[in-house]
């Protein structure tokens, strides 16, 4: 990433694991996130992985929207769109998040449930 051809490394680049409500009926889903330098990022919730892109909102802040497509067993075609905001903690090591996860329903119209979450860096623990 760059800003004004100075390259920035955004705090939210790495690895995380989170604890997410709303995103399903029972109980949270647990997540891990990658963000990656060139924006791009991947999300695992449950047994579901969503590909997507995050850009900087501020020095501590991204959005980001990844997707991914609804199972067999869903009896329908479409995508699981997730939209959320994360925020880096100062220290760099916690984040808090908020935003949507918006499913397809057989009428054609959306159903959306807001998510919120936290988590916590992924880091290697010394030997």
């Amino acid at each position: 990433m760059t800003d004004g051809g100075i390259d920035v490394v955004h705090p939210v680049i790495g690895v995380w694991t989170a604890t997410l409500k709303g995103s399903r009926r029972f109980g949270p889903d647990y997540a891990t996130d990658s963000f990656h330098p060139d924006g791009a990022m991947t999300i695992t919730v449950s047994c579901y992985t969503a590909h997507g892109v995050w850009g900087a909102t501020d020095a501590g802040t991204v959005r980001f929207r990844a997707v991914a497509p609804l199972g067999p067993a869903e009896g329908q075609a479409g995508w699981h769109t997730l939209v959320l905001d994360v925020r880096v903690a100062p220290e760099g090591n916690e984040l808090s998040l908020d935003g949507t996860h918006a499913r397809p329903t057989p009428s054609g119209a959306p159903t959306v449930t807001t998510v919120t979450g936290s988590g916590e860096r992924l880091v290697l623990d010394p030997a």
